[in-house]
């Protein structure tokens, strides 16, 4: 038995109903979901008062600790719990410096605002705490 090709509507369904489901829907997309891993990130160009020029790149990550299955994580006392990674690359020397906050803590407006905000601290032993804030605003509130 030969299979039996698509009738072209059929196929052109098929496409229109996969395209639906990959769209990017804001702001349900970039809020909190059940996941056991889920991040959300901010990059972006900078320019410093000397005219060089960088990129740079904030990663927060959201870990259902008792559904990972990594060893370190799911030793911590808490359900989620919440890691950071940047990246800042000066363009002319190429010298990127890269940091990981093991532990991240967020604020308790947090994911409460009907667009992405995301603000909190990465503690350090030696140097106090960093605070980051990743939040997207409307393009008529930048302009």
């Amino acid at each position: 038995m030969v299979p039996r090709r698509p009738l072209e509507d059929e196929e052109t369904e098929r496409e229109e109903i996969s395209m639906r489901s990959s769209e990017i829907r804001f702001p349900e997309d970039e809020a909190v979901h059940d996941h056991i891993v889920e991040w959300w990130y901010f990059n972006g160009h900078l320019v410093d008062n000397d005219g060089c020029n960088y990129s740079f790149m904030d990663c927060l990550f959201r870990v259902d600790v008792k559904k990972v299955k990594i060893p370190f994580i799911s030793r911590i006392p808490l359900k989620i719990s919440y890691f950071s990674h940047s990246i800042l690359t000066e363009h002319k020397t190429k010298k990127c410096v890269r940091r990981i906050a093991p532990f991240s803590i967020i604020s308790d407006d947090s994911f409460s605002k009907p667009t992405l905000c995301a603000n909190y601290i990465n503690p350090q032993l030696k140097y106090g705490y960093t605070n980051c804030v990743i939040e997207r605003y409307p393009v008529s509130a930048i302009i």
